[in-house]
């Protein structure tokens, strides 16, 4: 799936440009000469070609510093070798890209094979090239005669530089390479996602390795244009060009941290830095001063060319105005007695509050995300905020947690209208939001984090008060009833644990109305239930719940009423003693869902998945059991049983220590993910954000980035079969919206997730490995989710499903395996109840089985406690 053929870098660039070129003529009306422009191509030249490799290396999130260094070492290693052979130009021209092909050899087997840091890496190498250079030169620069090797650097053609005419040709390999190319396809998606191209079988560790390579071969290319440019070979040419090279692919947009990126804008960069510097020397200015101004001119091409920068610096100038002005208050404050007494919520004020949000809406350009919503929420009582993900939930806890200000309409506080400039203000009006990605700091203590920020010190920039905070943070965690010390260190502590504190911080900061996000997402069984009677004890004294879930039966347990949202707007504020579950369905996804987990029977035939006594030498112990074509095995235990180890396991992602793994009737231990694709086997990862997509990608480069692999000739890409198979795959599993040149970061999770399955639906496999497929996602992408996997048992696929909601494994499910501990302690067949299941997984002895429980294929003694 093609791009556009000039990216928004590209287009700046190409402005600004102009515009200087303009601006320089204006100045010195002989700098639009033709042969100005020709010595300003020639000048560019090496960095251009140089820029390229280094545009590859960054994508896979890499640097490359050594290029320099590498090409005085290529040019000199070139220079013995003429002077041995006699003046041979092919042998000096072979001892050119050779050496700078080994350089980059080196660094693409210390950082893809043996996990150097990059940076480290590359500056290794940078000075080891760069001292063998004046080493094997004694510091001696050598003149060069030889025509042949010259031709690049001084050669014409029809008065066209050579140079310039190389540079041309090799911006358009590289743009086939990176567009239309597997590999360039794997560059992107390594740097934007490492663990989720592990995950869908690319080969990482190659494709890193190719990027050294290239690298190498553009410096090789750029040391023989420096040879001829300067017809001879100097130790020291090349010194600042990691510089000029890294400045020119981060000025065309390429990101540091990997996956996005581009030589178009690249080659508009050097270009842009060579007209620069060129016009100023026609100015008649210093060299001193245009290192100076060509170093402002490339920041502001920088903040120009890269618009997330402004948003980030707004933000941040918004929070640093805000956090300013919080700390200017509390510094004229008296300090001990007021802090001692406000440390702990609610001691020094137990009024009631009420916050209400009137007509609010939000537009984003050519979006309208929220439209005239209303509800209102007050001390003591939970409320639930309910709709399909892109509904708009976001967007409404930004606006009220002071990220976002409103396009339209207002929030009142207690009938008082506020307006938040950041976050700040929200937390100082008591609103405070609890994220699914915590934001403690797992280094320091509880109470460290407690008071981060807002230290208690014995004079202003004094000592801490560290025993006084202890003690402060100690009261709260015994007034809220969280059994963890306050000198807990909180990367020791369990998640369910660290949520508390983070809601205790929230509490601490004096919230009144705590809102929270997917909260038991990432909670065990057990640890659900404490946060549901952590919950209850806020809301007792006082606090007001904003809470988000998916989960319907935790809103009917914590919540009284519900505010439903759909495509931005409040369709509903049922009070949920009067609404049933699939009436609440119903107002969320505006249609009628009969069956959120629908059960279809279908012949079973032979085994696709056997695994018996299978281990990874880690947590997965020992595990046995097996997947038909036409059904649906259900995979179940806690949290940290070992549901996603099997998985991996079974994928080639971790490694199989003891036990046998049979894949397709063939053995599947050692085959690697890529491997098993090939014979059929899909899996899904239980994390899309983390291990699933690739967010700067589109919908297509993601759904097809398995594909492409099979259905490539010669390693380039079929973009019209592309473009036909993912506009298929975005109709049959009903993506929204239908775009599949979208970024996949802009879709909502259970569109994320869609295009998760329909990556690897792309290759019609026969055995699925459904790691909570739906985690996360609204329950009308749950509902579209679960009719795919009964349409795909009913075709003879067979699954293996895992899921955090056990109702949703036992109502699909044709058999249930249990796990605890990493041993897979039961089976039972369809009909098997939870209580039953959670028996096994606890490790609690079992009672007698109730009629239809009775057949139990396999219970395992070996998976206790003990």
């Amino acid at each position: 799936m093609t791009r556009r053929a000039l990216s928004q870098p590209s287009l700046v660039l190409l402005v600004a440009v102009a515009l200087a070129a303009v601006a320089f003529s204006l100045a010195r009306p002989s700098f639009l000469s033709a042969g100005n422009a020709f010595n300003i191509a020639e000048q560019t030249a090496v960095i251009s070609l140089v820029a390229f490799g280094m545009t590859a290396v960054i994508l896979t999130r890499g640097i490359d510093l050594s290029v320099g260094s590498s090409l005085a070492l290529a040019s000199v290693v070139g220079g013995q070798v003429m002077h041995a052979t006699g003046g041979s130009a092919a042998a000096t021209i072979a001892a050119v890209f050779g050496t700078a092909l080994l350089v980059g050899a080196l660094n693409g087997l210390l950082v893809a094979v043996f996990g150097v840091n990059a940076f480290m890496a590359t500056l290794g190498t940078y000075a080891l090239a760069g001292g063998a250079a004046v080493s094997i030169s004694r510091g001696a620069s050598t003149n060069v005669g030889n025509d042949a090797v010259l031709w690049l650097g001084r050669a014409d053609v029809a008065g066209v530089p050579v140079s310039t005419v190389l540079t041309v040709v090799v911006l358009a390999a590289f743009y086939v390479l990176t567009r239309r190319t597997v590999l360039g396809r794997w560059w992107y998606a390594a740097g934007g996602n490492r663990t989720a191209a592990v995950a869908s079988g690319i080969p990482v560790r190659w494709a890193t390795f190719v990027a050294y390579l290239t690298s190498g071969l553009t410096v090789g290319l750029g040391a023989l244009v420096t040879i001829g440019r300067l017809s001879s070979i100097q130790p020291l040419a090349g010194q600042g060009l990691e510089f000029s090279a890294i400045t020119a692919a981060v000025i065309g947009g390429t990101s540091l941290a990997g996956g996005r990126g581009d030589v178009v804008a690249t080659f508009l960069g050097s270009v842009f830095v060579g007209v620069i510097s060129a016009g100023l020397s026609f100015l008649g200015v210093s060299q001193a001063m245009i290192y100076v101004l060509t170093g402002v001119f490339v920041v502001v091409a920088v903040l120009v060319s890269q618009r997330e920068v402004f948003a980030a610096l707004g933000e941040r100038y918004a929070t640093a105005r805000a956090v300013l002005a919080n700390r200017l208050g509390r510094l004229r404050r008296p300090g001990r007695g007021a802090r001692r007494g406000a440390a702990v919520a609610g001691s020094e004020d137990q009024r009631v509050h009420r916050l209400e949000v009137e007509g609010v809406s939000k537009m984003f350009p050519g979006v309208v995300a929220l439209e005239a919503v209303g509800f209102s929420i007050e001390s003591g009582e939970v409320v639930a905020l309910m709709g399909e993900n892109g509904a708009g939930k976001s967007t409404l806890v930004k606006i009220l947690s002071g990220n976002y200000r409103p396009s339209a309409g207002g929030i009142l506080l207690d009938g008082t209208p506020v307006r938040h400039s950041g976050p700040e203000d929200a937390r100082r009006a008591g609103i405070a939001v609890i994220h699914q990605h915590f934001t403690l700091v797992p280094d320091l203590t509880v109470a460290e984090n407690m008071f981060i920020g807002e230290e208690l010190r014995w004079w202003p920039f004094g000592p801490l008060r560290r025993r006084l905070m202890r003690s402060l943070t100690r009261d709260l965690l015994r007034e809220l009833d969280v059994p963890v010390s306050p000198r807990a260190r909180v990367g020791a502590l369990t998640v369910g644990q660290r949520q508390m504190i983070e809601i205790a911080k929230a509490i601490h900061e004096r919230a009144w109305l705590v809102i929270m996000d997917e909260p038991t997402s990432a909670l065990s069984a057990r640890e659900r239930d404490r946060l549901y009677e952590f919950v209850d004890r806020l809301r007792r004294r006082g606090t007001a719940i904003l809470y988000i879930s998916h989960k319907l039966e935790e809103i009917y347990h914590l919540a009284s009423r519900a505010v439903v949202l759909r495509d931005g707007q409040v369709v509903g504020r049922p009070s949920l003693a009067e609404v049933a579950p699939g009436q609440l369905v119903s107002m969320m996804v505006g249609r009628r869902i009969e069956n959120l987990f629908p059960y279809v029977a279908a012949d079973v035939g032979e085994d696709r998945l056997s695994v018996s006594g299978l281990s990874d030498g880690g947590l997965l112990k020992d595990v046995t059991l097996t997947v038909r074509e036409g059904e649906v095995v259900g995979f179940v235990g806690l949290m940290g049983s070992g549901r996603t180890e099997l998985m991996r396991c079974v994928v080639g992602l971790s490694p199989v220590v003891a036990g046998t793994v049979r894949v397709m009737g063939r053995k599947g231990g050692g085959l690697s993910l890529a491997e098993l694709a090939g014979l059929g086997v899909a899996y899904v990862p239980e994390d899309r954000l983390a291990d699933g997509i690739f967010p700067d990608l589109s919908v297509a480069e993601n759904m097809g980035i398995l594909w492409i692999r099979q259905a490539s000739g010669a390693g380039l890409l079929q973009v019209r079969r592309e473009r036909e198979r993912v506009d298929e795959l975005i109709s049959d599993l009903a993506v929204r919206p239908p775009d599949p040149r979208r970024q996949i970061r802009f879709l909502s999770g259970g569109n994320q997730q869609k295009v998760v399955l329909g990556k690897w639906l792309a290759l019609r496999p026969k055995l699925f490995l459904l790691d909570d497929p739906t985690r996360g996602v609204d329950v009308g992408a749950k509902a579209e989710i679960h009719d795919l996997i009964a349409g795909l048992k009913s075709a003879g696929a067979a699954v293996l499903l895992t899921s955090s909601e056990m109702p949703e494994v036992l109502s699909v499910a044709d058999r249930v395996v249990v796990m605890r501990h990493g041993v897979s302690v039961a089976e039972y067949p369809r009909g098997v109840s939870e209580e039953q299941v959670m028996r096994d997984a606890f490790g609690e002895r079992a009672a007698a089985p109730a009629p239809g429980e009775a057949a139990v294929a396999r219970h395992t003694e070996g998976g206790g406690d003990g």
